[in-house]
């Protein structure tokens, strides 16, 4: 199953951005095994060639001109760097307007909170927004999506599905849905959804829990007014939920990470083209600099996910719970071109505050908790305190580690 937990918008993007442009690590590629790597002399004249002989001899004769621009252009993209291949693309103009709206918080949907299931492309709605179109129409936990506008996907990939249930703020979207024994049809008016990223509660014994699900535009305010809330209540100890955190902003991860580090120290480094090295320091005092801190990790956590957690282990000596990271530490900006679209492509390796990086690898934990996705996926949609400590173990870990260092 491809499991995502959050709003539609967001779901579909795992991100690592270099100021001032924005991308997304959506894209999957051929595996570079036979790729020809022997000198490729006569590039503009072979170019030229390629281009006549598919425009005039392809078996297919709507092969378009415009057609061999963009696939020129997508598979320079693609292929120039192994490494990276996964993270270099071309950006349509319209995807590219929709990560613009994602970073800032928002999104246009229903406001849904889904798992997808790929092979048989049932949608299990795990949660509703509210205040959202869904919550208007009285979608309800537990209910399947089996079609989107008359339209099933057994066997597609989730971007085919996530963009069905997607348009225009004020179009409407009709949806079939399964609930008990029960078919029933929902047709729904899209909207712009400000999306939280940022979920606290307070635990007994006055430990905070603090899930960041993604580093966009409202991510530092929304973990700065957690935290003061935290001090108002006089809490003892924060755990930092970065699980299923696909990344997002590299400037919204520092300026978030400068809640809890000291001024002065190093958060991150990014290494550039010509061993150019950026070092980003914390530019304020922390929040709640005497209150201990544990960091959970998983498989999901990526990118800015994985930079701040290597950064609160190595400022303030925060533990990292879980399992081991997903290991994308690269940096990716966004450029538009003349036609709108927009150019996808690395500029730089992500890097702790000690100058590794661990791109390809991940990000250890320094207490291993297995833990089921599954399991994970019930365990955050519990409402209260107790009933999350008892069905999180990698939480409870946590949690447990806390109460003794007070």
């Amino acid at each position: 199953m491809n499991r995502i937990r959050m709003p539609l918008a967001l779901a579909i993007l795992a991100l690592c951005f270099a100021a001032p442009s924005h991308a997304s690590d959506v894209g999957e590629y051929e595996d570079w095994a036979g790729q020809p790597h022997e000198p490729f002399t006569h590039g503009e004249e072979s170019l030229r060639m390629i281009r006549e002989k598919l425009l005039h001899d392809y078996y297919r004769s709507d092969i378009t001109e415009e057609d061999l621009d963009r696939a020129a252009a997508q598979g320079m993209l693609s292929f120039i760097d192994a490494k990276t291949k996964g993270w270099n693309k071309l950006v349509s103009p319209a995807e590219y307007g929709e990560i613009q709206t994602d970073l800032k918080g928002e999104l246009v949907g229903i406001g849904v909170l889904i798992d997808y299931d790929t092979v048989t492309g049932v949608v299990d709605v795990n949660g509703i927004l509210p205040h959202s179109p869904a919550a208007a129409a009285d979608l309800k936990e537990g209910d399947k999506i089996l079609a989107v506008d008359g339209r099933t996907f057994k066997g597609l990939t989730l971007r085919d599905m996530t963009y069905a249930m997607r348009g225009k703020e004020g179009s409407q979207v009709h949806l079939n849905i399964l609930r008990d024994a029960n078919v029933l049809e929902k047709t729904i008016t899209r909207a712009r959804i400000t999306y939280d990223p940022v979920m606290s509660m307070m635990l007994p014994d006055g430990i905070l829990y603090l899930q960041i699900e993604a580093f966009v535009d409202t991510t530092p305010g929304g973990v700065k007014a957690a935290l003061e809330a935290g001090l108002r209540e006089h809490m003892r100890g924060i755990v930092v939920d970065l699980r299923d955190n696909s990344g997002g902003l590299l400037e919204r991860s520092i300026e978030t990470a400068q809640l809890f580090v000291p001024k002065g120290k190093i958060i991150a480094q990014v290494a550039k083209r010509g061993n150019k090295v950026d070092r980003f320091t914390s530019k304020a005092d922390p929040l709640a600099p005497n209150v201990p801190i544990a960091v959970l990790i998983n498989g999901d956590s990526k990118s800015s996910a994985e930079l701040m957690a290597a950064a609160l282990r190595a400022n303030l000596s925060a533990p990292l719970i879980g399992s081991k990271t997903f290991g994308k530490w690269s940096v990716q900006s966004l450029d538009e071109l003349p036609n709108k679209y927009v150019m996808k492509y690395t500029v730089g390796l992500l890097e702790d505050p000690s100058g590794k990086s661990y791109e390809g690898e991940g990000v250890p934990p320094d207490i291993e908790v297995p833990m089921d996705s599954k399991v994970l996926d019930r365990a955050q949609r519990e409402k209260a305190a107790d009933g999350r400590i008892a069905a999180d173990v990698q939480l409870r870990a946590a949690y447990n580690l806390l109460r003794l260092r007070k």
